[in-house]
């Protein structure tokens, strides 16, 4: 598996983003609560919403919010 390239010198820490609307692979797995590895899978079969853009993946946050919109709800159980 390829590593993304190095942050330069002097650069903020943390997820790569612009201007906070659009996510790498890094970012989408941490907004949406899953693995960088569970991410690929699911952009690699259609499942969540990204494109490439030069060699990365990315996708707009926007896009993201509606696709978490249209998941079913989970079921509520009740504890006793």
């Amino acid at each position: 598996m390829r590593t993304p390239p190095k942050k330069r010198r002097g650069s903020q820490t943390g997820l790569r983003r612009i201007n906070g609307q659009l996510l790498d692979v890094g970012g989408i797995a941490a907004y949406v609560g899953l693995t960088d590895k569970a991410t690929r899978g699911r952009i690699a079969r259609g499942e969540i919403p990204a494109r490439r853009l030069g060699g990365r993946i990315v996708a707009l946050r926007s896009e993201l919010d509606q696709w978490l919109a249209k998941l079913p709800p989970v079921a509520q159980v009740s504890s006793k």
